[in-house]
């Protein structure tokens, strides 16, 4: 049997800084002690910190507001607040905004995160550069269920493809409190609409992974999903609170044969996978190469030098003792660089 709680929270951000530069962002939550939670809310853009606003207006739901702010990269231009910073491997700036509050009341608090407008153009969103995006949680105060986190967003929701492929997002999070979570793709509203696609367009709502198979115009897109938590408690299952992320997705045009990236030159498969990849590559030379895969940080996973001929060449790529994730393939040869994007699941 479900039990459902609902919580109400509201977090409104001051939107008083440079409009039309918010690309992608999230909202999560802490349980501190008894009725105390800190709230952090993180944008993303593609400029720097003269972007974002040093400060961000929030609204507990309970008739307290506060101004929330920056926390992360140095504190130069917005002291006592921070900078923001460079988000690695992604060419955005990333900031940070977090609160404490102490309710006086269990409740149920509904949260609304008001970021800065969107970036112009984005292909599903009419006039987005006139649009602020709003993002929702949900949070249950009850001393009853215990510690009651939501899930940390723990990588950037920034993405890149292209046209014709099938295109493939997860978001890597921690779940602390070991909630079961169900994801979901938020509904077409505001002039948003769900990206157009050859096939479908849909969220898997146990592991996350967005499948978009696929995409046909070329462009920006933001799509938002939600991560519903539950937990048992005694043989039932209670629904304990719920949190948000939006991300950008940029979907270029195929690539040339002179271009650095190039993915019909190197097909890996079966993709995703366990762990256990054939790579085929075909190759206009005889040369040496190397292998490399990388994480979502940009760490490299492994290295392997190989031989190649004239025509396809296989070659087995082993994951099974890196975790569950995304990874980038790139294959190093004399002239060029070749790569694609492989999933581990």
């Amino acid at each position: 049997m479900k039990k459902r709680l609902i919580l109400f929270l509201y977090v409104i951000s001051s939107c008083t800084s440079i409009a039309g530069n918010y690309i992608s962002g999230d909202i999560s939550y802490i349980h501190l002690s008894n009725n105390n939670y800190g709230i952090k809310v993180r944008t993303l853009t593609f400029d720097t910190t003269l972007v974002d606003s040093c400060f961000i207006m929030i609204y507990f739901g309970d008739g307290d507001s506060i101004l929330a702010p920056r926390i992360n990269g140095n504190s130069i231009s917005c002291p006592p607040s921070h900078d923001g910073q460079s988000a690695p491997f992604t060419f955005t700036w990333y900031s940070e905004y977090y609160v404490e509050h102490s309710y006086m009341n269990v409740g149920d608090y509904f949260v609304i995160a008001k970021f800065l407008k969107h970036i112009n153009g984005l292909v599903n969103i009419t006039n987005s550069g006139t649009i602020s995006p709003i993002m929702n949680a949900e949070i249950l105060v009850n001393p009853l269920l215990g510690y009651n986190n939501s899930v940390a967003y723990t990588s950037y929701p920034i993405s890149r493809d292209t046209v014709n492929t099938h295109y493939n997002f997860i978001s890597y999070t921690s779940n602390s409190d070991s909630d079961s979570l169900y994801y979901e793709l938020l509904p077409p509203n505001g002039g948003y609409t769900i990206p157009a696609s050859s096939n479908f367009f849909i969220i898997n709502s146990s592991t996350g992974l967005v499948e978009w198979d696929s995409p046909i115009i070329t462009g920006q897109y933001n799509f938002k999903y939600k991560i519903n938590e539950w937990r048992n408690i005694g043989g039932t299952s209670y629904y304990v609170g719920s949190t948000m992320q939006e991300v950008w997705a940029e979907i270029n045009g195929a690539l040339s044969i002179n271009e650095t990236m190039k993915d019909d030159q190197i097909e890996v498969y079966p993709n995703p996978s366990s762990g256990l990849y054939t790579i085929n590559l075909e190759s206009s030379v005889n040369d040496d190469a190397v292998i490399n895969v990388f994480n979502l940080l940009g760490e490299k996973i492994t290295n392997q030098k190989v031989k190649t001929k004239f025509g396809v060449n296989k070659y087995q790529l082993d994951l099974t003792n890196a975790p569950d994730g995304i990874y980038f393939v790139n294959i190093q040869l004399k002239d060029k660089r070749l790569g694609t994007k492989i999933i581990k699941n």
